[in-house]
């Protein structure tokens, strides 16, 4: 497991972080690119259309009458990390800048 991006503020409160597992991708890109400030080679998260078709089957499969969403799975998450009691400034690196799933306040 290598090293993952943080941006300047998790980098100072969490030294540590990029090891971890918990900041690791969990669905990581197939494909690397060279980050043009660091020079390091990196990866980003799959994009979601990648799931979303299987998880538009599997829902089908398992005869699951409500909706369920990539977006559903990333909402019930962002409110499990509230739950958890996980500060804003993590929720907002998680979930990029748009800050998260409509709906989560922060």
């Amino acid at each position: 497991m290598g090293a993952c991006g943080q941006c300047e503020a998790v980098r100072r409160k969490y030294p540590r972080a990029p090891w971890e597992w918990g900041w690791q991708w969990v669905f990581p890109a197939t494909r690397f690119y060279v980050h043009p400030a660091t020079g390091r080679k990196r990866r980003h998260h799959l994009h979601e259309s990648v799931l979303q078709k299987p998880v538009r089957e599997s829902v089908l499969r398992a005869g699951i009458a409500k909706p369920a969403t990539c977006y559903a799975v990333r909402h019930s998450f962002a409110t499990h990390l509230l739950g958890d009691g996980y500060d804003m400034l993590c929720r907002r690196f998680v979930f990029g800048s748009q800050g998260g799933p409509r709906g989560v306040s922060g």
